[in-house]
């Protein structure tokens, strides 16, 4: 039942990693056509930072009841392994 956990863990934060570094590539696409681009993306990237923290924390909260710190481990560097993996190739 440890593997299950881990694999749905990994897969998940892994998914909600990619899924910020899309948000954050479309948010700076859509702000370098405006006036005031560094203000208006330091805005939209902030709120949207803190909107993935929140889905992040819930996410993990749900699944932190009954699992070991190796599991929780896992899950953080697959968000954080997809998140650098993603900046690096898009």
């Amino acid at each position: 039942m440890k593997i299950n956990k881990l694999a749905y863990l990994v897969m998940l934060n892994a998914f909600l990693g990619l899924l910020l570094v899309i948000f954050i590539d479309y948010v700076t696409q859509a702000v370098n056509d405006m006036e005031n681009t560094f203000v208006i993306g330091g805005i939209f990237l902030v709120v949207g930072w803190l909107l993935f923290i929140e889905l992040f924390r819930r996410v993990n909260l749900f699944q932190n009841n009954k699992m070991a710190a190796s599991v929780k481990f896992a899950g953080y560097g697959s968000f954080a392994a997809a998140i650098a993996i993603g900046l690096f190739i898009i």
